[in-house]
């Protein structure tokens, strides 16, 4: 959703994300959608980075921002909050034309919060607060097509006055997930990270490993039983290098065997699949 955001749309950003989502849908595909929310651009720091990129193309980077999540969730700052409002409106324009073209969304916002490189990570109790007003503003304008994924880095196990630490509340979230970047040809199931989250909701979750960037062995996923809903293999040089299959961090075999085991079920064998 990351270029549906007004301060990325007034620079010129644009998306055909929501289209691809639904002819995905079309074709019997399941979306999945995170929000790499860029800051409304008031709160953009001017210039470039040292890399010499526009800040505002990272505007969901802590760096680039001089946003404080804090004030505006706790009223030090009603302009942000209005601003903020406004962005989760009109993401909810583009979901609901998810929802009108009868499409369910695996929705992921405020990812990775406690890894404090994303804006709205920079606290947590605002961060959970920011969590529950847009699931409200959502089911308020009939969003029914999402099913709530939160994922964190971290912090699950400490505790304050309204539930775990960096999470909004089980009747918020219907999955739990983490973002995994194990190192090149690191193929272990994760299965720590799994029995970890396992642990700490106080109602039954599905489990998914929804960011990776090196595909895990199938074979040790059966063998750790962590049985990981999903994954989300990240783009770029962890799957494609200038064109090519990259086996930098997963090498072919290893692809093939997991895709084709019977524990992985692809596309082609969704019963609702049509080519």
């Amino acid at each position: 959703m990351m270029d549906y955001c007004p301060s990325r749309q007034v620079k010129g950003a644009r998306s055909n994300a929501v289209e691809t989502a639904i002819d995905f849908h079309k074709h019997g595909g399941i979306a999945t959608f995170c929000w790499h929310w860029n800051a409304p651009d008031k709160y953009m720091k001017p210039g470039d980075t040292e890399q010499g990129t526009p800040r505002w193309w990272g505007g969901f980077n802590t760096s680039n921002t001089n946003f404080d999540i804090a004030a505006v969730m706790d009223g030090r700052d009603p302009e942000g909050k209005a601003l903020i409002d406004a962005d989760i409106a009109e993401i909810a324009k583009q979901l609901n034309r998810m929802r009108d073209a009868g499409v369910p969304v695996l929705w992921r916002p405020l990812h990775e919060a406690s890894g404090g490189w994303f804006w709205w990570g920079m606290d947590a109790e605002a961060c959970n607060e920011l969590w529950r007003v847009m699931y409200r503003r959502f089911q308020e304008k009939g969003l029914d097509n999402l099913i709530w994924v939160w994922t964190s880095a971290a912090a699950w196990n400490k505790p304050y006055s309204d539930g775990y630490y960096w999470y909004p509340g089980d009747e918020y979230v219907d999955v739990i997930g983490e973002d995994i970047y194990a190192g090149e040809r690191s193929y272990g199931a994760q299965n720590a990270k799994f029995s970890e989250l396992l642990e700490y909701p106080d109602t039954n979750k599905l489990i998914a490993l929804t960011e990776n960037g090196t595909v895990f062995d199938i074979d040790n996923v059966v063998a750790a039983n962590s049985h990981w809903s999903w994954f989300g293999t990240w783009c770029g040089d962890f799957v494609v290098r200038n064109g090519r299959y990259n086996e930098a961090y997963t090498e072919k075999n290893v692809m093939s065997k997991t895709y084709n085991s019977e524990y992985v079920i692809t596309l082609d064998e969704l019963p609702w699949y049509k080519k």
